[in-house]
């Protein structure tokens, strides 16, 4: 008789058991039919909206390029190729059996298709930052470099409102620094009255260089990333005048 009553208890407390985790999984069930619901109303938007799925191309591409600048640190070269061929061969087997999943699975097979494509145009996006970055590498100064004579070629010149200069250099020759570590292109600011500098021009003058500056706060403008990309290795100032030692010949016109 004992027994009996505790077969019943035992089985009392497995269905108040089962209620209370129905009671206690009650709004999770709730919230993922919403999420379905959810879920489903946007793939029905994005199939309606398919004409214009090209325009998203070059959108899931710079995707790409902001990306690989997001890292914190350099991307290995090979491991964002493998990722784009793996991409690809996604890409390529979906669309050489299109009959099949088109046939089978119409709704999942446009949403994988859909996304193996974004994720090709990502990873292209992806291997284009490494491609143009390793691109434009160029020496550059790891440390500042106290007065030393600078000798160089003129390629660009601006002078300010205050009378002062700002040039690109394209150095030939730096005191103490090796041939082979020379920057592509130097920036200096020259702040001696009555100059006149030319693009094409050879000079020589005593300078200070140092390394692009990076980001003064947290977010701020990045100097050293704009120079890397516009290969120069160095920015400074002029401590004497500027002595032009050839004049390029600007010819008649």
């Amino acid at each position: 008789m004992g027994e009996g009553k505790g077969r019943k208890r035992q089985r009392l407390r497995g269905w108040s058991g089962v209620w209370e985790d129905l009671r206690l999984g009650w709004p999770s069930l709730v919230l993922g039919h919403h999420i379905f619901n959810l879920m489903s109303f946007v793939w029905r938007q994005i199939i309606e909206e398919r004409d214009r799925w090209p325009l998203w191309l070059p959108v899931a591409f710079g995707f790409g390029i902001g990306l690989y600048f997001a890292f914190p640190v350099e991307p290995d070269r090979m491991t964002l190729l493998g990722l784009f061929l793996l991409s690809l061969g996604v890409v390529m087997c979906l669309s050489l059996y299109q009959s099949i999943w088109d046939h089978r699975f119409p709704q999942m097979g446009y949403a994988v298709y859909l996304l193996s494509i974004l994720a090709l145009l990502v990873s292209a996006g992806l291997v284009a930052g490494k491609v143009r970055s390793d691109f434009v590498a160029a020496p550059r100064l790891v440390k500042e470099t106290g007065p030393l004579n600078v000798t160089g070629t003129i390629v660009s010149a601006a002078k300010q409102e205050n009378g002062s200069w700002k040039f690109v250099l394209a150095p030939t020759a730096m005191e103490r620094i090796d041939a082979s570590a020379l920057p592509k292109f130097i920036r200096l600011s020259a702040r001696q009255k009555d100059l006149a500098l030319t693009p094409g021009d050879t000079i020589t003058a005593l300078a200070v260089v140092m390394p692009p500056p990076g980001p003064v706060s947290p977010r701020a403008f990045d100097f050293a990333r704009q120079a890397y990309f516009a290969q120069i290795g160095g920015v400074g100032y002029t401590l004497s005048r500027p002595d032009t030692l050839h004049t390029r010949d600007h010819g008649v016109w």
